[in-house]
Order: structure tokens, then sequence, then C-alpha cells
């Protein structure tokens, strides 16, 4: 039972450090897209990567998050979270 514990509290604690590397990512790609909009340069040279890389980042924010929640509401209803996209 210990060793199940152990396991869930690593993986609670792995999806809050993804949480915070993603927020901290997504804030970094909002300051870009601010700053662009703000110069003088040609819009959508800059905007248009980093658009795609906002989104991207929410997406797996949300995943992380619903991951996070599945595995607070329980861990013993084998709802176990996908791993897909982390440490991209």
């Amino acid at each position: 039972m210990a060793t199940v514990r152990d396991s869930h509290r690593d993986q609670v604690g792995r999806l809050e450090m993804r949480i915070q590397e993603l927020t901290m990512a997504l804030q970094a790609t909002d300051h870009v897209l601010e700053t662009s909009a703000k110069s003088k340069q040609e819009k959508t040279e800059i905007t248009t990567p980093f658009d795609d890389k906002k989104s991207e980042l929410l997406d797996q924010l949300f995943q992380a998050n619903v991951a996070l929640r599945a595995l607070s509401e329980g861990p013993s209803q084998g709802i176990s979270p996908s791993r897909d996209g982390e440490g991209r």
C-alpha cells in the first residue's frame, strides 16, 4: 500500500512540475507575442509560429490539469494519465 501511495505522490509531483513548466513557457510565449505586436516588424513573420506554439502549450496544459484532477479524485479508480507530449 505504501508503494502505491508513493507512486501516486510521484505522479502528482511530476504533473505539478509539468504544469509549472508549461505555465512558464506559455508566459514566455505571451511575452514574445506582446513584444512583437508593439514592434514595427512584420507581424506575421513572428506571430504565426508563436501562435501555433501557444495553442500547443495550452493544449498540453489542459491535458496535464485533467490528468492531475483524475489522480487527485482517486488513484484507485485505475485512471492513468496520458504521458503524451511530456518532455517536449
